[in-house]
């Protein structure tokens, strides 16, 4: 989570603003929110890879053809 909405909470706990119950499901939806965020990376990151690994066994099969008859 970022440290300025870690500020904010901070500073709207203590103008009494939220209760401590809102504020620790607020960090709890973000802190939620930012590891859905990693595994859609990680997951965009695999599927390129995949999709590069491919291409390459194409690539060689295309390159080998003639050879192969």
């Amino acid at each position: 989570m970022s440290d300025k909405i870690i500020n904010e909470l901070e500073e709207l706990l203590h103008a009494n603003v939220v209760t401590t119950e809102i504020a620790k499901n607020i960090r709890e939806y973000f802190h939620q929110k930012k590891e859905e965020s990693h595994n859609r990376l990680s997951s965009i990151f695999g599927i390129l890879g995949a999709i590069l690994v491919g291409l390459g066994i194409i690539l060689v099969f295309a390159h080998n053809w003639d050879n192969l008859s």
